[in-house]
């Protein structure tokens, strides 16, 4: 057999089954057609480029200067592009459908009777019996209270848009209109309203119909991240077809498709060919990662050493291996030393698939590999986040892969989810108050977007803005408003112009009261005298897009979290722990007081005590482990109160908790067989922070 044979038979590298060899030497002999992704320089033509190369555009990435061009020869087309000055960049596309193959679990998907209870089967797996009851996502789940949903973004095959398990917790574009045929929010994509298909080019990434060897993996993987994050959404970007061949620049345009459309997580079940790290990707990732997304990637299921790009980039992924049900090393799961961050179950995995039973009930399969221990872990990162305690990337992973039980006979933890959120609420005594707010005034010709970031703890004052949709490369200054009618808007960036990346790409960050030795540029005025943001174009001085950051216009809620403390335990990591927050919308005019507490008696009664006076009681449950867990939920909002069993929050009900900022001291006590009550752990919150007295000042009004 020649080897152009055994090229064309075994396209690449295998990444969630095996890994097969590939012969690319007599493709390099002749000059093939290939395509190439190029980044022009600002104000080059992509057709004036093409034509003078004599190559085809194929597609861009919207809102950016990066393009993929067909050439009839690519290797010398590639050498004098590179040779243009129009030209910013430009590489081979190495991981397009003929040279990159991704698959997936070396034994393929068990379709499960409908006769055995699958959906039970499933939604049983995170009990105290099920396999992946070790997790403890129950007890996590009861601290991982938050203002926002956690929009994780899976790029895979696609998913079963109608799938019961998925179908009501799907992401939602609120600024685009179905079927209207018509780019409403002028990002480049038409009609995206659940996500999109990056391989057929459509607005829908459904995969009901498809058939394939893969068919169903993102389906799957949506159904296990939605099992163990249940108020997660799910963005579905099909970047793989049915036979799990993939291109580079698809999963490129994916990842900044999910930056700027809210996606907090990014789940990858794929890598690329023969060691290659595609610098399309590579600088996609970056950019995602700089707006504070957690990308998340398995490693691979070839039992080999070796493992492939995106998993490979550990300064900015979170790379997954996959554990058997004895919480060893599963004996498929890519295994390099010191080079997995951490493992996660993969082995008899029930989840959905697309389509129905002969009765009509949807169905579900049987499945093991890498990737299913990824969705496991990109649900973790996502009730890490929704905690509204931690944001940056970093320390995300750090709480992911240092929280517990080691694996036998390699290096690393197995994923808790508990302990992933418990550690965080144990460190977080400190004041915590987050005020966040949409940062985007698009014009007819722009589609930028983004969000501002107000942060304080303690003293400390930080503002973020993540921006997108800018010039690629562009430069830009950045502008805060103070609050005041005779003020005028000041600029921050002090040391120069800040560059957009490849995908128009920005985040600034600025602060009050910085550290010694840290070099965030000084915030000017305080974040509650904050009016608006504004990036202006430094060339032109064309304001190209205005965010309000003003918690009196209605747009920003602000969440005040304080991490209980235990009382009177010697040992606090083996003691009762929790956090309680205040929330308020002021858009809504909702108000919100919550309280959450594990490693309590499990089924013993507490009472929940604010001021001096008690509120509330209630049992807490048994999360499977010899612990317990409880949660005190208050809201003045009748959708929740009537819908999730909230408390009712009102003047009537709970007139010591109207308006919320009247709390001051919270205390868990547990009820004594006597009656009696012993205090457990507790909290305060202060009085002085610039951001609670604007809460207040609303609240008042």
């Amino acid at each position: 057999m020649t080897a152009r044979r055994l090229f064309t038979l075994f396209i690449g590298f295998l990444f969630a089954v095996a890994t097969l060899p590939s012969s690319p030497v007599e493709a390099q002999e002749r000059d093939a057609p290939g395509d190439i992704v190029v980044t022009l320089e600002p104000g080059a033509s992509v057709e004036a480029i093409a034509a003078q190369h004599g190559a085809e555009v194929v597609e861009s990435i919207p809102g950016t200067t990066t393009y993929r061009l067909r050439a009839p020869k690519a290797r010398k087309t590639l050498k004098t592009m590179k040779q243009d000055n129009a030209v910013g960049r430009a590489n081979r596309d190495n991981i397009v459908r003929r040279q990159q193959t991704v698959s997936f679990p070396n034994d393929d998907p068990a379709l499960l009777p409908s006769s055995s209870n699958p959906h039970e089967l499933f939604a049983n797996q995170i009990s105290e019996t099920g396999q992946l009851e070790s997790l403890q996502v129950d007890s996590a789940s009861a601290l991982a209270e938050s203002a926002e949903e956690i929009t994780i973004a899976v790029l895979d095959t696609g998913l079963d848009l109608t799938h019961p398990t998925v179908s009501n917790r799907l992401w939602w574009n609120r600024d685009e209109i179905a079927g209207n045929g018509l780019d409403d929010d002028r990002d480049g994509y038409v009609d995206n309203v659940n996500g999109w298909d990056f391989v057929g080019g459509t607005s829908s990434p459904d995969e009901s119909t498809l058939v394939g060897p893969i068919s169903g993996h993102g389906t799957f993987i949506s159904g296990l991240i939605l099992l163990t994050a249940p108020k997660a959404r799910i963005m579905p970007l099909r970047v793989l077809g049915t036979d799990g061949v993939g291109s580079a620049f698809d999963a490129a345009a994916a990842v900044n498709f999910a930056a700027q459309n809210g996606a907090r997580v990014i789940s990858m079940s794929f890598g690329a060919d023969g060691g290659a790290q595609p610098k399309v990707l590579r600088e996609a990732i970056s950019s995602a990662r700089e707006l504070g997304v957690v990308l998340v990637a398995a490693v691979g299921n070839g039992s080999s050493s070796q493992i492939a790009y995106p998993a490979a980039d550990s300064d900015r992924v979170i790379s997954v291996g996959a554990t058997d049900t004895s919480q060893k090393k599963a004996d498929f799961s890519n295994y390099a030393e010191e080079a997995v961050d951490v493992w996660a179950p993969g082995v008899d995995l029930v989840s959905a698939m697309p389509g129905r039973y002969e009765d009509g009930s949807p169905r579900y399969a049987v499945w093991s590999g890498t990737s299913f221990s990824t969705a496991l872990v990109a649900a973790a990162c996502s009730l890490l986040l929704s905690t509204s305690v931690v944001s940056d990337p970093d320390e995300v992973k750090e709480r992911i892969v240092s929280f517990g039980p080691s694996v036998e006979g390699v290096t690393g933890n197995q994923v808790n989810f508990f302990e992933s959120v418990g550690s965080i609420l144990r460190d977080s005594g400190a004041l915590d108050v987050w005020s966040t707010a949409p940062l985007f005034e698009p014009t007819d010709t722009s589609s930028a977007g983004g969000y501002i970031l107000l942060r304080t703890i303690g003293q400390a004052q930080r503002l973020t803005a993540y921006a997108w949709g800018l010039s690629s490369y562009g430069n830009y200054d950045f502008y805060v408003a103070p609050l005041r009618d005779d003020a005028s808007a000041v600029k921050v960036n002090v040391d120069g112009p800040i560059k957009a990346d490849q995908f128009g790409n920005v985040k600034f960050v600025a602060a009050r009261d910085a550290q010694p030795g840290d070099s965030t540029p000084l915030l000017p005025i305080p974040l509650d005298l904050i009016g608006g943001v504004a990036f202006v174009n430094a060339s032109t001085s064309a304001i190209v897009r205005v965010g309000t950051a003003d918690s009196a216009s209605g747009l920003v809620g602000v969440w005040a979290g304080v991490g209980m403390t235990p009382v009177g335990y010697p040992d606090p990591y083996n003691s009762p722990f929790g956090r309680a927050w205040l929330a308020f919308d002021p858009g809504s005019g909702y108000q919100n007081f919550n309280v959450a507490s594990c490693s309590v008696e499990p089924h013993a009664e507490y009472a929940l005590w604010v001021n001096g006076a008690e509120v509330a009681r209630s049992k807490a449950w048994d999360d499977g482990n010899g612990y317990g867990s409880i949660v005190f939920y208050f809201s003045s909002d009748p959708g929740e109160v009537a819908e999730d069993g909230a408390i009712e929050l009102s003047v009537e009900a709970t007139p010591g908790l109207v308006p919320i900022t009247r709390v001051k001291l919270v205390e868990l006590k547990k009820v004594e067989q006597d009656g009696s009550l012993r205090a457990i752990i507790a909290c305060s919150f202060s009085s002085q922070d610039p951001l609670l007295r604007k809460f207040r000042q609303h609240q008042a009004e």
